[in-house]
């Protein structure tokens, strides 16, 4: 069993306590993850992986109500609330001090500078 610590995300900044999560795929802290896929009533949930390789002896009380982490968040900047266009096919990010993440209508090195943790969608 791959457990998991994750902290939930809002506003793109990690809120509240830490929760622990079962994870199918391999995940690393910091990863971004997907923990409730989205349906026609529920947005998306996402939280930050704070710890891996729980022990198990850390959730002997609760194990068999465990849920499970829907899989990593694949963000692009074209999803994003934050992104403003300034131009034909130009737009910056002002979350992170003006980037430009796409030019042109091309991604450039600023693309997904923030690996999402600023994401708003």
């Amino acid at each position: 069993m791959n457990l998991v610590k994750l902290r939930f995300l809002k506003g793109g900044e990690p809120q509240g306590k830490e929760y622990t999560y079962i994870s199918k795929e391999k995940v690393g802290v910091g990863d971004i993850v997907t923990v409730q896929k989205p349906d026609a009533q529920r947005a998306e949930v996402k939280g930050i992986i704070t710890m891996i390789d729980v022990p198990e002896a850390e959730i002997d009380s609760f194990k068999d109500r465990l849920k499970e982490i829907a899989g990593k968040f694949q963000p692009k900047c074209e999803d994003c609330e934050n992104l403003v266009a300034c131009g034909e096919g130009d737009y910056i990010c002002p979350e992170g001090d003006m980037k430009t993440p796409i030019m042109s209508y091309e991604h450039t090195e600023d693309y997904l500078w923030c690996k999402g943790w600023k994401y708003k969608g």
